[in-house]
């Protein structure tokens, strides 16, 4: 059940309770009222009746007093008179209520003193009769409770019929002041709040009531105007940061493009060697004929190598937006394997790949993951100063991601790099995604590599675990979702 609704039951139970307890009250101080009056005229009247009967008992005798009480007709319908003796020798009137005279009556010898008999349907009044110092009797009446109840029933009928009516009208009053004050203004308040977890900020809630609720409202659009300049400022805030982030990406692969153009321009060198002194031969006429042709098919083929190479290295240096498409894990080791060889060589180390273990098809985006991969294998040559090997590998695993990735269970595509180098202290491990952390002396790195690594790998939904040794040797895997895999077909 909604608030307002609650309070409204809550309020309209406590009005009619109200109601029925004024009501029944009233009727209980009626009753009480009625039978006070009746009360109070059997006492005026008995009071009346006594001072005559006293004086025509004294003047013509006992008889003839009884005689004027039997005849007196007081002209109330259901109200009867008697005379009780209490003496055993003087017996009770004969009357139409025998056996009153065996009532356990008595006096206090107060003055005047009158008793009330209530019993299940008449009310009887004793008013004693005192006559030369003794009390010989007590007059009698009786009247019937009937009449009195049917008032009392009808009474108690009206005031229900009042109390139904007062406590409807101030029910219907309570429910349209509650549904204008309090639940239609709430039901307002409960769908702006909707509309906010939905991020609908703009337009505002009008309630116009100088009160708690009004205040509240007010309050909810203040709110929303904070919350939507907030969300303004988190957007510029957030395409600052993508637009910083994508320089750093950029500014990286350009200082990998650095470290690679020495090895680059050894592996280009070898080929225009071999394309001027073939071009050199078929202008001097040193070769002819058969031998002519299969000099301009070497240049050709030669100068297809150079075009690669550079096509490459360009396609590695050149920025541009994430854009995921499906690609083959395997195939990016190969090709960085093939990017990274003239690096590699230079320092007197061997890249190794393994063969696939598993499906590696994943969707993502192939020029940042390459990014991602060349990073890993550059630092991987850095880390064996006297040569080594670096082996990749790529393929499906089940694997657990951790706290801040997300706790997914379950088969990942991976690519992992692991070399022979001196390995990564207990101290150092904990920084090494730190942007602008590096161990490596001054010009020989940016310490963006493995922190934007890391973030590539978080954009792509996965994360880089690190398994390492001292002076044995460093394996970073870096495991990537497989949902993407169904969507890509």
């Amino acid at each position: 059940m909604k608030l307002a609704r609650k309070l409204m039951v809550a309020v309209l139970a406590t009005i009619a309770a109200v109601f029925a307890v004024r009501g029944m009250l009233r009727v209980r101080r009626d009753q009480a009222a009625g039978r006070e009056n009746l009360r109070a005229g059997h006492a005026l009247l008995g009071r009346a009746l006594r001072a005559a009967l006293v004086e025509i008992w004294h003047n013509e005798g006992r008889e003839r007093a009884l005689t004027m009480l039997r005849s007196t007709d007081i002209g109330v319908a259901g109200v009867e008179l008697r005379w009780t003796a209490w003496a055993p020798e003087a017996p009770a009137d004969p009357g139409p209520l025998p056996g009153h005279s065996a009532l356990a009556l008595t006096t206090d010898g107060a003055p005047n003193p009158i008793t009330y008999v209530e019993r299940a349907d008449r009310l009887i009044t004793y008013v004693h009769l005192t006559y030369d110092g003794t009390v010989p009797g007590a007059l009698e009446i009786s009247e019937s409770l009937e009449r009195f109840r049917s008032q009392m029933r009808e009474r108690s009928v009206e005031v229900l019929w009042n109390t139904v009516f007062a406590a409807g009208a101030a029910i219907i009053a309570l429910a349209v002041l509650g549904y204008r004050m309090v639940g239609r203004p709430l039901r307002l308040l409960a769908d702006k709040a909707r509309r906010i977890g939905a991020g609908e900020l703009d337009g505002p809630l009008m309630i116009d009531q100088e009160d708690e609720v009004g205040e509240l409202a007010h309050e909810m659009n203040q709110m929303c105007e904070r919350l939507s300049d907030a969300v303004r400022r988190i957007e510029s805030e957030t395409e600052a940061r993508l637009k910083t982030v994508e320089q750093l990406r950029h500014a990286d692969r350009l200082a990998t493009v650095g470290k690679l153009a020495s090895g680059i321009a050894h592996e280009l060198g070898t080929p225009l060697n071999v394309v001027a002194g073939r071009a050199k031969m078929i202008a001097t006429a040193e070769v002819t004929g058969d031998q002519a042709t299969q000099s301009a098919r070497t240049i050709a083929d030669q100068a297809a190598k150079m075009t690669n190479i550079i096509r490459q290295l360009l396609e590695f240096a050149r920025r541009r937006e994430p854009r995921k498409m499906p690609c083959d894990l395997a195939d990016l080791c190969s090709k960085t394997r093939d990017l990274l060889l003239p690096l590699a060589d230079r320092r007197g180390v061997r890249c190794l790949i393994g063969a696939p273990d598993g499906d590696t098809r994943i969707d993502a985006d192939p020029v940042q993951l390459q990014q991602v991969v060349t990073n890993l294998v550059v630092n991987a040559i850095h880390s064996m100063p006297s040569g080594g090997s670096v082996f990749l590998s790529a393929g499906t695993r089940g694997a657990v991601a951790p706290p801040d990735g997300g706790r997914r269970i379950g088969p990942c595509a991976f690519i992992a790099i692991r070399d022979e180098g001196t390995g990564i202290s207990a101290e150092i491990l904990p920084r090494v995604f730190e942007p602008f952390f590096t161990t490596k002396e001054i010009g020989e790195g940016t310490g963006l590599g493995l922190s934007l690594a890391y973030g590539i790998v978080r954009d792509h939904g996965g994360w880089i675990d690190i398994d390492t040794t001292l002076g044995v040797g460093s394996t970073f895997t870096m495991y990537l979702p497989r949902y993407s895999v169904e969507k890509a077909g």
